[in-house]
């Protein structure tokens, strides 16, 4: 049994209408086995702002498989940019007087090691 311990770096900034003053991962620590899927849920809290758009740009030494929008708060997303060590996701709203306040998952990232010798793994968070 590997274990794999998620790394996170949170910057905050304010763009036009606001933007999510937290965005983290749940679970924050995760134990896999060699070629196991690791689900990784990626969370916002507006802290009651009105955002219309959020940017996340996830650095990782894991290989992207998916990600499944919950469109709980943020009801559109681009397809995600993936290069060989970044998640690029964007998710909007497409009418600016729909502004998002709350908390809660915008999606799901499933990632797996790149290579199963690998004995951990990191995720970076960045947004705007």
């Amino acid at each position: 049994m590997k274990k794999i311990i998620l790394g996170i770096a949170i910057i905050t900034t304010i763009i036009g209408a606001g933007t999510a003053t937290e965005i983290r991962f749940s679970p924050d620590t995760a134990e896999i086995k060699s070629g196991c899927l690791v689900a990784v849920d990626v969370i916002i809290d507006t802290s009651e702002q009105a955002i219309a758009a959020t940017d996340v740009v996830i650095e990782t030494s894991l290989e992207y498989v998916d990600f499944v929008p919950s469109k709980e708060l943020i009801p559109n997303f681009f397809p995600p940019k993936v290069s060989d060590y970044n998640i690029h996701i964007i998710g909007f709203v497409s009418n600016p007087k729909d502004t998002v306040k709350g908390s809660g998952s915008i999606g799901t990232l499933f990632l797996k090691q790149k290579n199963i010798t690998d004995a951990d793994g990191n995720l970076k968070l960045y947004f705007a």
